[in-house]
C-alpha cells in the first residue's frame, strides 16, 4: 500500500538534497539481504536491528547509526542502502493508484514514480526539466539496479577521515 506521504511525480516541481540529515533522523531504513550481509560483515551485527524478522539500520537515539552530524558516513563507500540512495523517490512497475499522474515513460517502458513529501526540499508544482530529465531517470536506473553510484539523488557533500566509534568512513 502506498503511504499518503507519496505523491505522483507530476505534482512535484523540484527536489534536491541539501544534506539536512532529517531523513536519517526521521525514517527507518530497510535493508535488502545483500545490504544486510555487507554491512554486518564489515561493522558487525550491532549496526542493524530486526523488526518482525526484517533488517533495518539501527538507530542511536533519534539518528541512523551511520549519521554523523547531518551527513551519512556511508556516502561514497558503495555501501549506502538502496532506500537511502533513492529517497525521496519510489519507483514501481505496476500501479493502480494515481496511475496517469505517476506514469513515466523511460527506455521503452512504463514506470510509476512517486515522491515522498516528508522531505522538506520537495517543492510542489509543475515539474521542472531537471526533475524530468535528470532526477527521475536516475531514480529509475537505481530501481533497475543499473546504477550503484548516485550522482544527483543524494548530496555531493562527503566526509573525510574516521568519524565514529565504529571507524566508519
Amino acid at each position: 500500500m502506498l503511504s499518503s506521504r507519496y505523491i505522483p511525480w507530476r505534482r512535484v516541481r523540484s527536489w534536491h538534497c541539501v544534506a539536512c540529515g532529517e531523513c536519517c533522523s526521521r525514517f527507518s531504513v530497510p535493508l535488502g539481504a545483500g545490504e544486510y550481509t555487507r554491512l554486518t560483515s564489515l561493522y558487525g551485527e550491532q549496526v542493524v536491528r530486526l523488526i518482525l524478522g526484517k533488517p533495518y539500520l539501527r538507530r542511536v537515539g533519534r539518528r541512523c547509526i551511520f549519521q554523523i552530524g547531518r551527513l551519512c558516513s556511508l556516502q561514497n563507500t558503495g555501501l549506502k542502502p538502496y532506500a537511502c540512495r533513492i529517497f525521496p523517490f519510489l519507483v514501481r512497475t505496476c500501479e493502480k493508484k494515481n496511475r496517469k499522474e505517476a506514469e513515466f515513460w523511460y527506455k521503452d517502458r512504463d514506470f510509476y514514480v512517486y515522491v515522498n513529501t516528508g522531505c522538506r526540499e520537495v517543492k510542489i508544482g509543475e515539474p521542472d526539466p531537471w526533475l524530468i530529465n535528470v532526477m527521475i531517470p536516475e531514480a529509475i536506473e537505481l530501481y533497475l539496479n543499473r546504477k550503484r553510484k548516485v550522482m544527483w539523488l543524494t548530496s555531493n557533500i562527503t566526509m573525510q577521515g574516521p568519524h565514529s566509534a565504529y571507524g566508519i568512513v
